[in-house]
């Protein structure tokens, strides 16, 4: 079952909790506070759920889950075109978390990073003419194209919640909303706050 929700409410679920429970914190604190929580609890999930899908298989990704930015303008350095990734995403394996790249004319082709240079003198490159792509630290990187001066692509990203406004509503499944609540509240609770670490310098400066 999928229930349309937004990063705000499941942060002030998670809130609630903690304002509620054993969590000692001794600052205000309000929703926006804990929706970093919330976006690196879902991450994690998401990651969790792709490897127990995967054994032999291609690890699955819920379509929900996967996020369009359909207007990103492709730029030119002294390596070739590129284009910057618009949020982060979920460090998957062969770069899967970025799910899909195209532009108008259709979707290009994914590559693992450096295959592009291994493989410069083989016809394999070519892609029978169609744009290639591979994943480099916060870009995708474009071969066996011509001229993209001007050009801009769409890219789909698997939890790409930091790039979403707070009341943005998205589909998440109930299960997993739980989940996401549950991992936020006890990753907050791992997290001193500054008084915290304040007094236990103050103690060992005492001793």
């Amino acid at each position: 079952m999928e229930e349309i929700c937004t990063l705000e409410k499941l942060a002030e679920q998670a809130l609630r909790i903690i304002n509620g429970g054993d969590v000692n914190y001794e600052e205000d604190l309000d929703s926006r506070d804990i929706q970093l929580y919330i976006t690196q609890a879902l991450g994690a999930l998401v990651r969790r759920g792709f490897f127990e899908t995967k054994n032999d298989l291609i690890g699955e990704v819920n379509g929900n889950l996967v996020l369009t930015f359909p207007n990103v303008a492709v730029q030119k350095d002294s390596a070739g075109f590129f284009a910057k990734l618009p949020s982060c995403t979920v460090g998957l394996m062969e770069g899967r978390g970025i799910h899909e790249v195209g532009d108008s004319g259709g979707t290009y082709i994914p590559s693992m990073n450096g295959w592009a240079n291994s493989f410069t003198s083989l016809d394999s490159l070519r892609l029978q003419g169609q744009v290639g792509y591979y994943p480099e630290n916060n870009t995708v990187r474009f071969f066996n194209v011509k001229d993209f001066d001007g050009h801009r692509v769409y890219l789909k990203l698997v939890a790409a919640y930091d790039a979403i406004q707070e009341d943005q509503e998205i589909a998440i499944p109930m299960d997993m909303q739980l989940e996401i609540v549950s991992q936020t509240v006890q990753l907050f609770s791992q997290t001193p706050s500054e008084d915290k670490v304040s007094d236990n310098v103050d103690d060992e400066i005492k001793t």
